[in-house]
């Protein structure tokens, strides 16, 4: 027996080791932590469990083969349908680092037909369906939306098929009324950015009209904590800072922010993410391509809010079985408000993606015609480099973490671009009650 090459090991009130392969995460004590520091598997019953999570493995075992395999297998698998609807490309904000060009079009009633004509032929060849909701402004297009999840909600319950929804928005229209009967129709998970204070929010995220949406997106959000009792799995609302040098000096004041008014409240989680540049003309025109952080400063600031007590719920893509972006994936497709189907829907406005951009459109009878030759490019990975087969992160990435980026552009392997939060997220996981403990004492069997 040999230890996993993809175990990420922490000391956290016990040796955490977290297998990047399976998602595993065990904390060990006592004399079990010292078995493992010496490689010492003699204890059948602890060599049988870190067996199965992966975390040692047979000495002859090939694991990045096997990491190989299981990606290829998600990202082939007919059992998970993964589509991003567009229900609007307007947008109340002018957010400094949007990549969208501005564009006026709402998808009309006869898009929304062809969608629902095409889950109600294809829908029960599924186990899970994911729905996520982007723009534009997606709120914007609320009445489209509410009419399609609440006929896919049904089909769900018809055919036995799982159902998970997302939805992107900046939160300004996100009444408690509205998000009574977005939850009520399956939508579930929400992300909705707050960056910093009210002054640097207002700057980053600016409204077209309203000086300080800051305050308006608060009061919504506080409203729907203290106003709607349910437990934590009703819906989960992720708010994320997006960090620059421009509002980098507020992220303290904001997490004390969050702390004070939903710390207690488990069904709203704090995210940390570093403005990139995701293309686009406004990041340059408004100059804040000049101002941009890297990933050291979220994971600083991931580590001051764990040191507060605070948890972040980062695990929905896993347990939708989405370790992967949809767009690197056979069944997962993005329709605009046209009717257009694309991978992803930065490429659209890519001048280095304009050919493999447009992946076909779903047509008046409700059938995806897709242009094979281009799907595949997104979908097929590239091969990793060599210094891909012995990384601990591998089986998170596989060498192509963004498709767009690695399969399209760049057409070669490129390194995990979220390294230096791993230690955060691991210990995160731990607090939020993903971990198995394995205690042996001095004398004793495993227990």
């Amino acid at each position: 027996m040999k230890k996993s090459k993809y175990n990420i090991e922490v000391n956290d009130n016990g040796l955490l080791i977290f297998n990047t392969l399976s998602k595993e995460l065990i904390c060990l004590n006592g004399e079990a932590e010292k078995m493992y520091a010496q490689g010492i598997f003699v204890n059948s019953e602890f060599t049988e469990k870190l067996l199965k999570k992966n975390i040692i493995v047979d000495d002859d075992f090939d694991e990045f083969r096997y990491a190989r395999f299981n990606h290829y297998k998600k990202i082939l698998s007919d059992d998970l349908l993964e589509i991003t609807i567009i229900p609007t490309q307007n947008c109340n904000f002018r957010c400094q680092y949007c990549f969208e060009p501005e564009e006026y079009s709402v998808m009309s009633y006869d898009i929304a037909e062809r969608i629902l004509k095409y889950l109600k032929k294809n829908l029960m060849r599924y186990k899970e369906l994911v729905i996520d909701w982007f723009g534009g402004e997606p709120l914007l297009g609320r009445d489209i939306v509410l009419y399609i999840m609440n006929e896919i909600k049904q089909l769900c319950r018809e055919y036995g098929v799982v159902l998970y929804s997302t939805m992107f928005t900046n939160g300004y229209e996100l009444k408690r009324n509205l998000f009574e009967k977005l939850v009520d129709s399956g939508v579930r998970y929400f992300t909705i950015c707050i960056d910093g204070n009210r002054e640097t929010h207002n700057i980053q995220r600016p409204h077209k009209t309203d000086k300080d949406s800051y305050t308006r997106i608060v009061n919504n959000l506080l409203d729907i904590s203290q106003n709607i009792k349910s437990n934590s799995d009703k819906f989960k609302i992720l708010i994320r800072m997006n960090v620059s040098e421009q509002n980098v000096h507020t992220a303290k004041e904001f997490v004390k922010f969050y702390q004070e008014n939903f710390g207690e409240d488990h069904r709203f989680n704090i995210v940390w993410q570093w403005v990139h540049n995701w293309g686009g003309e406004r990041i340059n025109e408004t100059g804040l391509n000049e101002k941009l952080l890297g990933e050291d400063k979220c994971a600083e600031l991931y580590e001051y809010s764990l040191s507060l007590g605070l948890i972040s719920d980062e695990e929905l893509s896993a347990n939708s079985g989405r370790e992967f972006c949809g767009a690197g994936k056979k069944n997962g497709f993005l329709i605009d408000c046209d009717g257009k189907l694309y991978k992803c829907y930065m490429a659209k406005t890519n001048p280095k993606t304009q050919d493999n951009a447009v992946l076909g459109f779903i047509n008046s009878s409700g059938k995806l015609v897709i242009d094979d030759k281009i799907n595949s490019q997104w979908v097929m990975p590239v091969e990793p480099g060599d210094k891909c087969r012995d990384c601990v992160y591998f089986p998170l990435c596989t060498g192509s973490s963004c498709p767009l980026s690695d399969n399209v552009i760049h057409k070669k392997a490129r390194c995990f671009t979220y390294k230096k939060q791993m230690i955060q997220k691991i210990k995160n996981k731990k607090r939020c009650g993903k971990v198995e403990y394995i205690t042996i004492n001095a004398g004793e069997n495993m227990q």
